[in-house]
């Protein structure tokens, strides 16, 4: 993968031991002679994932949409409708298609079946057994790979290492994060499962047939999945608070960009107008071989009333462009207009004062 103008690694061969994840692609090169190197697909992977996850849904209430490749499931009460968990885990892999190579594990917590995911090993139980945490590389942490990298600096190289320091240090060091690493060395795991938005958002990809290095070539693809995503059946009735346009260059970069409105909106040209606007400042990264639109936080869009009168009319297309500009700008907007206060007084002063506009 490519972020900005450094390459990394994704993913290796398990024969390839000298690797890891995160580290650049030079210094991989480094370590391993004669090895092909395959481009990632963020996009595509993104589509077929999200096909597994609703796949899942058909079986499981409760589905955690845990980033690319992880995903937490609620199953409490399957096994009284399915059995034992071998059964549920041959129920769960009959959805995901065998050339997945899908790892299941069992566990109390999120931690602890991740764990027992990546080293096969099943366990529904509140006792942490001390080999799965000796075992265990701080690789498998939900944390940044920085501080991964930190922690392998310190000889930190698995949860038994990390149980031995104590908390305090721990948090003095890297946080937040340090309380988090330290439990988890522990096996204590608090974070709750948290269900997707299956209809939160919905999105839209398109590969162009040669790279564009013309933002107006972009904005083309762009006003096209637009349009596609506003006559989907899942979007009628609903608009979108936010709209977040992402990019792939031909090498590999990825870039995004993130357009709040203020209220939710479905009019494509109002849509439009606003994207244009924010994408034709933008630094191309390098030629895009593949643009996607998701129109995110879809909600119950409401009618409203025009006034009959011109004046009125006016007033309310004033009041929506400076809301528009307080989003895009993220401030308020110093714009003014002038009000009676006091007319009947002698002070000129103290009749009249600025306001600011939507006040």
């Amino acid at each position: 993968t490519t972020y900005g103008s450094k390459r990394t690694v994704e993913a290796f061969s398990p024969d390839l031991a000298n690797l890891r994840t995160g580290m650049s692609l030079q210094e991989a090169l480094s370590e391993v002679k004669e090895v092909q190197i395959l481009e990632s697909d963020k996009f595509y992977y993104h589509s077929l994932f999200q096909d597994i996850l609703s796949s899942l849904e058909n079986v499981v209430q409760v589905v955690e949409d845990a980033g690319l490749g992880i995903a937490y499931l609620d199953v409490d009460g399957l096994d009284h409708i399915y059995g034992d968990d071998n059964s549920i885990c041959t129920l769960l892999k009959s959805v995901i298609s065998e050339e997945w190579n899908a790892k299941i594990g069992f566990g109390n917590s999120k931690f602890l079946s991740y764990l027992a995911a990546n080293i096969g090993f099943q366990m529904k139980t509140s006792f942490v057994p001390e080999d799965l945490l000796e075992r265990a590389s701080t690789d498998v942490l939900p944390i940044k790979r920085s501080t991964i990298d930190q922690l392998h600096e310190f000889d930190l190289h698995t949860l038994r290492d990390v149980s031995r320091v104590p908390l305090g240090p721990m948090q003095a060091q890297f946080g937040k994060e340090g309380k988090l690493i330290w439990e988890l060395s522990h096996g204590i795991d608090r974070r709750r499962l948290t269900p997707r938005n299956i209809n939160d958002e919905i999105t839209e990809f398109l590969e162009f047939s040669e790279p564009v290095i013309l933002v107006q070539n972009m904005l083309m693809g762009v006003e096209l999945l637009v349009e596609k995503l506003l006559m989907r059946s899942d979007r009628r009735g609903r608009g979108a608070s936010t709209i977040i346009i992402s990019g792939q260059s031909d090498r590999g970069s990825l870039w995004e960009r993130r357009f709040t409105f203020k209220a939710p909106v479905c009019d494509k040209n109002r849509i439009i107008c606003r994207l244009k606007v924010g994408l034709q400042k933008m630094h191309m990264p390098g030629p895009i071989s593949e643009i996607a639109v998701t129109l995110k936080n879809l909600t119950s869009v409401f009618g409203n009333q025009i006034s009959l009168f011109r004046h009125s009319r006016n007033s309310e297309r004033l009041s929506e462009a400076v809301k528009q500009l307080e989003v895009l700008l993220d401030k308020p907007i110093p714009i003014f207009y002038i009000r009676e206060v006091e007319p009947w007084s002698r002070i000129p002063e103290r009749r009249y004062a600025l306001v600011r506009f939507g006040t």
